[in-house]
């Protein structure tokens, strides 16, 4: 199983990856960004259907961070099409998972709840947990974390800036808490009742 925790940034989604990872047949990686690198900047080229020439070094950089740079295909097995280079990237995640003898991968990267359409386009038969928290407290995180670390970050935010995020990262959410492969996880049943939601998660995937 294929499975992608998504969310605002300081909603919680590290703590539901590593509920998920505490399981003996599930695995899991570092952030992989890998679908916020995917797509061209230039319409032409989205139109017919090509990979942006980074994803390619972002594939290499995240399996470097996973220590299985071995992994990594050469240029021309990784293809020039969006469609190729996801065969190549799931493809990785697949193989690490098959050799920890697991029957799911967790990938954890919050921005790809902006990826969701291409994901589902790209991927067979994805499964998405969205990680939700009480606006507030992901606002009044999210503007400390990037005071407090802005090169990490991209600069620090504005509170304005903050509170926008979470609005339209939770419009997405709404738009997809209906589909069968979605599922709305809270912060707080997380933090309270974690075996209890840990056990539903497990089942749903």
């Amino acid at each position: 199983e294929r499975v992608f925790v998504v969310g605002c940034p300081r909603s919680g989604t590290t703590l539901t990856q590593s509920t998920l990872a505490a399981h003996g047949e599930v695995t899991t990686f570092p952030e992989s960004h890998f679908f916020a690198s995917l797509l061209p900047n230039r319409r032409l080229l989205r139109w017919v259907g090509l990979a942006a020439q980074q994803s390619y070094n972002r594939l290499e950089t995240f399996l470097t961070d996973s220590g299985r740079r071995d992994l990594l295909p050469s240029r021309s097995e990784f293809g020039r099409t969006r469609r190729s280079a996801v065969k190549s990237f799931t493809t990785c995640l697949d193989r690490m998972a098959d050799e920890s003898e697991a029957r799911a991968w967790v990938e954890k990267t919050p921005r790809h709840l902006w990826f969701i359409d291409a994901i589902e386009k790209y991927v067979e038969d994805p499964f998405f947990i969205h990680v939700v928290r009480r606006g507030e407290d992901v606002v009044a995180s999210l503007y400390q974390v990037t005071h407090l670390y802005p090169e990490e970050w991209g600069g620090s935010r504005t509170l304005q800036a903050c509170i926008d995020r979470w609005n339209r990262d939770i419009e997405i959410t709404l738009a997809h808490q209906h589909k069968r492969n979605h599922r709305v996880v809270s912060y707080e049943d997380l933090t309270c009742r974690r075996d209890d939601t840990a056990a539903r998660l497990f089942e749903a995937i």
